[in-house]
């Protein structure tokens, strides 16, 4: 169990460019690759191209809102940035390793939301491993579904 008041916020992207400020939630020990957050968005300048796209994690994201104000999430659609509003109450999925953004849709008011993360099929020592690939090489890894060697050839 964690008290709000008594974990620490802090800046990101960083105190010089505050776009959500954020605080750790509790995690769960029989699942340790799981991350929760709550997020207060700062920002509300449009994130409407890819370098606005602040926010890639290698894990599944699921978000909720909780506070009273509209969140405006962004994300890197096939060919362009898309947007959404999540509303209060309302909420979303990310597949890993997509690019976006979360600003708030108010000028006047800060949306509040619950971040949590949860690692996939590929987390650890493989996802470590396929950070070291070129991204054009990424595509075959991920989508192979075929034999690409004959082991009757191997060691024969």
């Amino acid at each position: 169990m964690r008290r709000r008041l008594e974990e620490r916020t802090w800046l990101y992207p960083s105190e010089e460019i505050p776009h959500y400020e954020v605080q750790n939630l509790a995690g769960a020990r029989k699942v340790p690759i799981l991350r929760s957050k709550s997020v207060r968005v700062l920002e509300t300048s449009p994130a409407d191209t890819p370098s606005g796209l602040d926010l890639v994690t290698p894990f599944h994201e699921f978000c909720y809102n909780y506070g009273a104000a509209a969140a405006m999430l962004y994300w890197q659609g096939k060919d362009e940035v898309r947007h959404m509003v999540v509303e209060p109450d309302g909420s979303y999925y990310i597949k890993p390793t997509v690019p976006h953004a979360l600003r708030s849709a108010s000028g006047s008011e800060e949306a509040e939301l619950v971040i949590m993360r949860v690692g996939g099929a590929l987390y650890g020592d493989a996802h470590l491993e396929l950070s070291s690939y070129p991204r054009q090489a990424l595509g075959r890894v991920l989508h192979e579904t075929q034999q690409w060697y004959n082991p009757a050839k191997i060691g024969g």
